[in-house]
């Protein structure tokens, strides 16, 4: 086999091309070094490939491009347990963050079942570069460590800001009332990652999210009306159609703050079969603040949600049978804007 036949044997596998011209060049040891420690991986012989690939790591300069493709092999091939624990603590050790960067991916599909690498690559958050540590918690949380957010929510305050955001960003794959309490408390008790736990939870794929939030709401006299509001919002970012009479209820009686976000969330969430139950709950609320808001939201839906305004209009004209005279004013009025915009 030529020299040309070996290099293009090579490429595919681990090494690529620039790698590959770089070995030729270094000399024929190297070359066949690598040569040697693909072929090895390629057919299966992981003893001998692992053995290479060492060698290699070890004859290579720090900056060279070989260094991370016999690293990356190294792990590739590497047998489990106390000898994988002394080789990954020794390049987190001596290896330059460039090359650090770009091995570790490897671990991202491999022994995706084994705890102990997983041990491992979590201990070694907190003494690498930041670079690295961020992507240490975006490699464990990919490969769906056991554990993985509740373990890195109990180190969170050990790691620095940038870790944080990494670990923080991480949560939205998370579930369940324990990942929904980490962000709960950093939400509504830290103004410095408030903004972007926020965004986690929004984006957390569990419909537990939305009743772990809607029972926040409900803690009325446990709950500030700015946090309510906050909570309220992270519901309608999430889409929580289904609490829209959960809802209805809870604007009666609540404070400015809460009934502008619970409006705004009726509003995005709204239909025509919800004209009804605004004026149903008008007509139970004598709440003036209350009735200018459910005013407003009943011509804005009647003037976006229903095609004919005759369906508005009849809904009108029954509840002023039995409003009183000052919500009778007000209905009239709200009459008037939707006969206007039909005009």
């Amino acid at each position: 086999m030529n020299t040309l036949s070996k290099l293009l044997g090579a490429i595919g596998l681990l090494a690529s091309m620039p790698v590959i011209a770089w070995a030729a060049n270094s000399g024929d040891a190297k070359l066949e070094k690598l040569l040697s420690a693909e072929a090895n991986l390629k057919e299966g012989r992981s003893v001998a490939a692992y053995r290479a690939y060492v060698e290699l790591a070890d004859a290579v300069p720090k900056d060279s491009p070989m260094k991370v493709v016999a690293w990356r092999g190294v792990f590739f091939s590497s047998p489990n347990g106390d000898e994988l624990e002394r080789l990954l603590r020794r390049f987190l050790k001596n290896e330059s963050v460039d090359v650090k960067r770009k091995t570790l991916s490897v671990f991202r599909g491999l022994r995706r079942t084994d705890d102990r690498l997983d041990d491992l690559l979590l201990e070694s958050i907190g003494g690498s570069d930041t670079s690295v540590g961020v992507m240490l918690v975006e490699l464990l949380s990919a490969r769906g460590a056991v554990d993985i957010l509740p373990r890195l929510a109990e180190r969170f305050y050990d790691y620095d800001d940038q870790v944080k955001g990494a670990i923080i960003e991480v949560f939205s794959t998370g579930s369940g009332s324990h990942d929904s309490g980490f962000l709960e408390k950093l939400v509504f008790e830290s103004e410095k990652w408030s903004e972007l736990a926020s965004e986690s939870w929004v984006a957390m794929n569990d419909p537990s999210v939305d009743d772990y939030l809607l029972q926040f709401c409900l803690k009325n006299h446990n709950v500030s009306p700015d946090n309510q509001t906050l909570a309220i919002e992270l519901l309608r970012k999430r889409g929580a159609v289904a609490f829209k009479d959960d809802f209805y209820r809870m604007i009666v009686g609540s404070e400015a703050s809460v009934r502008s976000a619970i409006t705004h969330a009726l509003r995005d969430w709204g239909e025509a079969s919800d004209l009804e139950t605004i004026l149903k709950v008008m007509m139970q609320s004598d709440e003036r603040a209350l009735r200018n808001a459910l005013s407003r939201l009943f011509v804005s839906l009647a003037q976006t949600e229903v095609k004919d305004d005759s369906f508005a209009l009849a809904a009108l004209n029954e509840a002023l049978l039995t409003a009183d005279a000052s919500l009778k004013t007000m209905l009239l009025k709200m009459k008037e804007a939707i006969g206007r915009e039909s005009k």
